[in-house]
């Protein structure tokens, strides 16, 4: 099976020449780094056949780097019905709550952001379970198939994310005493790989930063690719530059940098949504085109909103996906013409969502010392198609009050008619865990 799909991998590889030179480079990196290692004879004759494991190797590309593909292994490859996925436990599962990060990055005046490099291949399988991890490989097709074993953990294994995650946090928890925010920043305001945090202080933002690179790098981890909105941060943090290929211009002379799914523009310190459609989805785009249920539905979920400040568009899209399903269309089958003319109006809007922009912080001008009284307000409403509830922050300053949009939750209706209250009621259920977090935060203020 992993013969055949190396084969299938060099077809698809010869056809695109850059992309082959990247896979080679990224291999002999893996060998260079210590991550992968050419299987020794000993290996091969004395590891018994129940105590190995074949994966196939593949390359996923980012729409936003062609020339650059990702090396994974495909866990989940079966032979006989078994996978190597099938064979793990997923472990607990240690990510913080991505909308609790989100709250936390947009809490003071000064923002700090950062990601972990190759943080999966940064902590090493135990000796007698790195035969689980071999996969084949080649530099050309001419050449004899060489035995590779993985000494990290993959990209793919079900178990990779729990265990980075325990790693990173048990790493963190030995440097309590000495750095106490440090670790609340590690602990607390990491999302897998990707750190967010804001400060009150460019002091405090600084010592942090120092602290979490010092704590990460006890560990074997790197944390690179430092972002502020002031510019002296990062230059005291000590940060390389960062790679030309992350940046996105959303706007003339702006540099934008994706931060989980939205786009921080560090100069004008906001979030935005700037949208690079995948070419199987630019075909559902189409204005002579007719989509189908399946082009549809994966143009609606292509569509990430964590902080809920378009919920008021993306509604729509689901309410029409729900009507699309109502209609009973098949899945590859094109929708109806009344159908076509709503997803049409939709479509025409998505463009406009580059122009939406929410200040990063919530109250920028507005100091620690400044609050004198913090108020979470919360409104829902529903209609026959859709319930909805947003929750703002509200604040009296020594210049007057303020208030700021925190997020927004909606949903379609169900199919079976219930009444307008009992949505209503939905509405504030589906915004209850939030108020939980958001209480959480004006404790925080």
């Amino acid at each position: 099976m992993a013969y055949r799909r190396l084969r299938s991998l060099e077809r698809r590889l010869s056809k695109e020449p850059h992309l082959y030179d990247s896979v080679r480079q990224q291999i002999r990196e893996y060998e260079r780094k210590g991550y992968a290692h050419r299987a020794t004879q000993e290996e091969l004759v004395n590891t018994s056949p129940e105590k190995c494991w074949y994966l196939p190797l593949g390359v996923v590309l980012n729409p936003k780097k062609p020339n650059k593909g990702r090396i994974i292994w495909d866990a989940a490859a079966k032979v006989n019905g078994i996978s190597l996925n099938s064979t793990l436990l997923k472990g607990p599962d240690f990510l913080t709550s991505l909308i609790a990060v989100f709250f936390h990055f947009r809490l003071y005046a000064y923002a700090l952001t950062g990601d972990i490099r190759e943080m999966f291949h940064r902590f090493f399988i135990r000796r007698a379970d790195r035969q689980f991890l071999r996969f084949l490989w080649r530099d050309k097709a001419t050449s004899k198939v060489e035995v590779y074993v993985m000494d990290v953990a993959i990209f793919g294994a079900t178990c990779s994310p729990s265990s980075a995650q325990y790693i990173k946090n048990l790493n963190a928890q030995e440097f309590e005493a000495l750095f106490p925010r440090a670790v609340e920043a590690i602990l607390q305001y990491h999302y897998v790989d990707d750190y967010l945090d804001s400060f009150q202080t460019a002091e405090e933002a600084v010592k942090v930063g120092n602290e979490v690179k010092r704590i990460h790098a006890e560990g074997g981890f790197e944390i690179r690719n430092f972002l502020s909105n002031d510019p002296a941060i990062v230059a005291q943090v000590g940060a390389e530059s960062i790679e030309v290929e992350k940046l996105i211009n959303a706007e003339k002379g702006a540099t934008v940098e994706s931060v989980l799914g939205m786009k921080w523009i560090p100069s004008s310190d906001v979030l935005t949504y700037t949208y690079v459609w995948r070419q199987d989805l630019q075909q559902a785009l189409d204005d002579l085109h007719t989509p189908t249920k399946r082009e549809v539905l994966r143009v609606v979920m292509s569509l990430f909103d964590p902080l809920g400040s378009i919920c008021f568009f993306l509604i729509h899209g689901r309410t029409l996906m729900q009507d699309i399903w109502a209609s009973g269309a098949d899945w590859d089958e094109p929708i109806s013409s009344t159908l076509c003319v709503q997803w049409r109006r939709w479509t025409a809007l998505l463009n406009e969502l580059n122009s939406v922009k929410v200040p990063r912080c919530y109250f920028p001008g507005a100091g620690y010392s400044t609050y004198s009284t913090l108020e979470v307000h919360v409104f829902v409403d529903a209609s026959k198609s859709a319930y909805a509830s947003v929750i703002y922050f509200r604040v009296e300053t020594s210049q007057g009050v303020e208030v700021a949009l925190v997020t927004g939750k909606a949903k379609v209706a169900p199919l079976k008619m219930i009444s307008i209250p009992r949505l209503e009621f939905r509405g504030a259920v589906l915004i209850s865990f939030i108020v939980v977090s958001t209480t959480l935060t004006e404790r925080r203020l």
